[in-house]
């Protein structure tokens, strides 16, 4: 008499295991799922600050200190938040006071021809501001000479903050101040180019500045 074949049987499990099981797939699916979606999100507003300006030139990235032939004075006079004023109509805007004035290098390396352009611009929330001044600054001898002759540059059309954005924990309370700084300088009959990108954190350039702070 033949035996019959015992049939294959998935060992009995409990329900609290299967709970476990769902709960991992949903663990691992949230895992991939939410980092994905923080990176679109994150790239789809990523804003490269003077993108068009530096495609075919070198750019040193630095603050104001990365300067080498001359110094460069920017201070914010005005940040005014429309949410704190009583006028809800306009954006918010900032006003900055530009000038340039000499160092131990600048008489030796002549230089000239010195052009800035501010933005204020902040990835997340895709913000990007900008503002050129028409025409090239003055090098002044003095910090005194520079304090007292300046360019002034308004920015507007800025978020109310803090902004907070489509995805949680998505929060920016400040906005970063770019400057590009294109010179020329003339050493040893040689004439040269130079591009910089200075950075200046929030907190940098707001000090000393009025109307609607954020504290």
């Amino acid at each position: 008499m033949k035996k019959k074949d015992k049939k294959w049987k998935f060992p009995k499990r409990s329900p609290l295991t299967y709970l476990l099981l769902i709960l991992s797939v949903i663990v691992l699916f949230l895992a991939i799922f939410i980092p994905i979606q923080y990176v679109e999100y994150y790239n789809q507003n990523k804003v490269v600050p003077f993108e068009t300006e530096t495609k075919d030139v070198d750019v040193t990235h630095g603050s104001l200190s990365s300067l080498p032939d001359f110094n460069l004075l920017v201070t914010c006079t005005d940040y005014i938040d429309k949410k704190d004023t009583e006028d809800k109509q306009n954006q918010s805007s900032a006003k900055f006071r530009v000038s340039a004035y000499k160092n131990d290098q600048s008489d030796e390396k002549k230089v000239g021809n010195i052009k800035v352009k501010l933005a204020m611009c902040s990835n997340w929330i895709g913000v990007n501001r900008t503002y050129q001044f028409s025409s090239a600054l003055t090098l002044y001898e003095s910090l005194e000479k520079a304090q007292s002759n300046y360019r002034s540059a308004t920015i507007s059309g800025l978020p109310d903050l803090p902004v907070k954005g489509k995805l949680p924990f998505i929060h920016i309370d400040s906005i970063p101040l770019y400057i590009y700084v294109s010179y020329n300088t003339e050493e040893n009959g040689k004439s040269k180019s130079h591009h910089y990108i200075l950075k200046m954190n929030y907190n940098d350039y707001i000090e000393g500045a009025t109307g609607g702070i954020i504290d």
